[in-house]
């Protein structure tokens, strides 16, 4: 009997210490969202606006593949247009797009960056922004040829600058660079090898760099001329929902940020840039707050907007499994990432052995560097909660299962901003005009006036039509998704894979282009089809006057 009792003891023992490595396996990942119908409204399912587009311009293929094109910037005063790649190449592209041309070979000329490219070790990786100085090709300046680049890179052997510490690895950097062309005006880039700026340790193979620009519209005058905005996302992981390392709402590091810099200065603690004393943190005479945070609380603002006629700033925050998202941001905004998810409270589920299964995720993911275990903290919850006044909410969103985006199963990601103000498109004047990245959905809401709410009522969708005064083989138009498979076709290339990660430029003459990593076409908006609507459907004036949703209520 006394051993049978002994061996029961003994059998409970043992239960009580494999119990939590057996939640370990079976609970992680956590459980996905609860909801796949967050908002109770959906994108407008409306007449959708026709817009003209044609081929601007054609990028050369890259190791037999069309080029993942991700950005195209106006290059102040030199006459030209500026197109980049995730693999690091940069092309000047003439302004009537009939020469496109390579410009700088980020990853081999002038001494080589040691730059990651997609696939890996994870998609989004690679070159992610760059930026021209306003003065660029302003003689006898102090910005005179200078150009910065945000990339991931491979050599971690220089000391970061900014590490999430907490016992994070470091497995790769987030470099951001300055370059300095002698002659502005050249096809090629004629300068020596880059200054670095800043570099930020990644625990993390995902949600790393974002975008950076200089406020467009910004005068001599305006405190905002020549300082540079960083975007860099939590760094929780490319598959990961939460924020495992709890940095987004961390003051005293970068991740989930927004940084403004003067890349000409040098009160940097590394002495290599410059703060703005008017940032909102760098003169609160905290030791725990970073003077280079402009925003904070982001998950992944891959993208930003500026509207040149008022200096507004729209960035486009990527969300986990609830909402996408589109925000107004001011200084000192808290986006509230990741206790909320947009509009929407983050819940945390909490069962037995929780703390020790995370460690035990952690520990696992540091042995198989793998992000995935330990990136999610929580699930949203599927319905908002009362309002935090210190969040800023966002000014719309849509659901990551919208029925807009039923094609494109669980590819949802958000990205832009174009805010059009005398853009060569008439009828998206006066409109916020954004997209999905994955599908290439084309999407905008009115830039002023009241709007329904911060879900999807004010948002109303964009399709395309080939050629001016063409309506189409069918008489409607088409997505860029569609566009994009058509041309592989006539490339030669199969039409397979149901993304084409959407970005978008613009020209200082109004051009608003779309950019695409599928088919190695930059497309240009031209304006409505012949006979077609010219102008952006207004929204219902009782809809507005019923679901109005004060800017108060938005910001803090």
């Amino acid at each position: 009997m006394r051993r049978t009792e002994s061996r029961g003891r003994l059998r409970r023992s043992a239960s009580g210490v494999l119990a939590p490595l057996a939640v370990c396996f079976v609970q992680l990942p956590p459980a996905v969202p609860f909801s796949r119908d967050a908002f109770p409204d959906h994108i407008a399912d409306a007449e959708p606006l026709l817009v003209n587009v044609s081929d601007f311009a054609q990028l050369p293929d890259f190791d037999g593949r069309p080029p993942r094109i991700q950005n195209l910037v106006d290059v102040p005063g030199a006459d030209r247009l500026i197109a980049s790649t995730a693999a690091g190449f940069l092309y000047a592209v003439s302004y009537d797009g009939t020469e496109a041309s390579p410009y700088l070979d980020i990853g081999h000329d002038h001494g080589g960056v040691m730059l990651l490219v997609e696939p890996a070790p994870a998609r989004g990786v690679g070159l992610d922004g760059v930026a021209f100085h306003p003065h660029f090709a302003a003689d006898g300046t102090p910005g005179f040829g200078k150009f910065y680049t945000l990339q991931e890179v491979s050599d971690t052997e220089p000391p970061a600058d900014f590490t999430p510490g907490r016992g994070g690895r470091d497995l790769f950097d987030t470099v951001l660079l300055e370059w300095t062309a002698r002659d502005p005006s050249a096809w090629t880039y004629d300068g020596g090898p880059p200054r670095e700026l800043l570099r930020v340790e990644q625990p993390y193979a995902g949600r790393n760099g974002g975008a950076i620009s200089f406020r467009s519209g910004a005068g001599p005058s305006t405190p905002d001329y020549g300082l540079l905005y960083v975007g860099l996302g939590d760094g929780g992981g490319a598959r990961g929902l939460g924020d495992p390392m709890g940095l987004a709402q961390d003051l005293g590091k970068v991740y989930g940020k927004l940084l403004r810099i003067d890349p000409l200065g040098s009160n940097s603690a590394n002495g290599r840039y410059g703060v703005p004393a008017d940032n909102p943190f760098a003169g609160d005479g905290s030791e725990d707050t970073l003077g280079e945070i402009w925003a904070y609380g982001m998950r992944n603002p891959n993208s930003f907007g500026w509207d040149a006629s008022n200096g507004k700033l729209y960035v486009a925050d990527m969300g986990a499994a609830t909402a996408e998202e589109i925000n107004l941001v001011s200084a000192g905004d808290n986006l509230g990432w990741s206790a909320w998810e947009g509009s929407y409270r983050v819940v945390r589920r909490r069962h037995r052995h929780r703390a020790l299964a995370r460690r035990f995720a952690s520990v696992w993911s540091w042995a198989t560097r793998s992000a995935t275990s330990v990136a999610t903290a929580g699930t949203p919850s599927a319905s908002p909660s009362s309002r935090d006044g210190s969040v800023t909410y966002p000014v719309v969103g849509y659901d990551r299962h919208d029925p807009l985006f039923s094609k494109s199963g669980e590819l949802i990601a958000v990205t832009g901003v174009v805010v059009c103000r005398d853009c060569n498109v008439p009828q998206l004047n006066g409109q916020v005009l954004f997209g999905d990245l994955p599908s290439g959905e084309l999407m905008y809401f009115p830039a002023d006036g009241a709007l329904a709410s911060d879900g999807p009522e004010s948002i109303r969708q964009v399709l395309l039509v080939e050629g001016a005064g063409d309506d189409g083989a069918e008489g409607v138009g088409k997505t860029l998704l569609t566009l994009v498979q058509e041309k592989r076709a006539a490339q030669g290339r199969d039409r397979t894979g149901g993304r084409v990660d959407l970005r978008f430029g613009t020209s200082a003459s109004g051009d608003v282009f779309l950019l695409n990593k599928r088919d190695g076409v930059i497309r240009r908006l031209e304006g409505p089809p012949a006979g077609r609507r010219t102008m952006a459907r207004p929204l219902p004036p009782s809809a507005a006057a019923e679901h109005e949703v004060p800017m108060s209520a938005r910001s803090r």
